[in-house]
C-alpha cells in the first residue's frame, strides 16, 4: 500500500535586519507560497506563516503521525 507523501511549508519569522528583503508573500487557505514580484507559486498540502506557533504546526501536520509511528502503524 503507498502512501503519499504530504509537504508542508512554514515561513520562519524575519529578523529586524531581514524585513525589508522580504520576497515572498503567504497564502494559507490556497496552500500556496508566492516568491518575488514575477507571481511565482509554489503549491504544498498546507502552508503556514510566521504568526503559527511550533504546537500549532505539530497539532495541524504531525501529531497523526507519530501517534501512529508509536503503535506500530507504517507512516
Amino acid at each position: 500500500m503507498e502512501v503519499p507523501i504530504r509537504v508542508v511549508a512554514r515561513v520562519k519569522p524575519c529578523l529586524p535586519e531581514e524585513e525589508s528583503e522580504r520576497c515572498l508573500q503567504v497564502a494559507p487557505t490556497a496552500s500556496q507560497v508566492i516568491l518575488g514580484f514575477d507571481d511565482n507559486f509554489f503549491d504544498f498540502d498546507a502552508v503556514f506563516g510566521e504568526d503559527v506557533t511550533q504546537k500549532e504546526l505539530y497539532n495541524t501536520s504531525l501529531s497523526d503521525m507519530v501517534a501512529n509511528f508509536f503503535q506500530g502503524k507504517n507512516i
